[in-house]
């Protein structure tokens, strides 16, 4: 009987250890090192530029295919208005900077 009650007492002991050693709390000694450093938040990130891809002139009517969608002069897109549109560029404007958005790269003209 006391045999027996040793059986029991030793396997609910490893019963806990096991239960308090689980595969959650475990380390891979083989997995790099995790650092956990957060990005500079004085950094500012760069937006990408509207892409332009094509300017539609009619006698009084302008336009330009920028991003996929038709923009008239005056209307906004990723946060600058369009301030002009000629016939082979486009000038936005955002935070008093004005960026100009051509048709063709300066490359290509030469």
């Amino acid at each position: 009987m006391v045999k027996g009650c040793y059986f029991f007492l030793l396997a609910g002991l490893c019963f806990l250890l096991s239960w308090a050693v689980s595969a959650d709390n475990l380390v891979d000694p083989t997995a790099p090192k995790q650092t956990h450093t957060q990005p500079p938040t004085s950094v500012q990130v760069e937006q990408e530029l509207p892409q332009l891809q094509s300017i539609l002139l009619q006698e009084k009517f302008r336009s330009a295919v920028i991003n996929n969608q038709t923009y008239l002069v005056g209307e906004v897109v990723a946060g600058y208005r369009v301030a002009s549109i000629q016939a082979n560029y486009v000038l936005l404007l955002r935070n008093g900077k004005t960026t100009k958005l051509s048709m063709f790269n300066a490359d290509f003209l030469k």
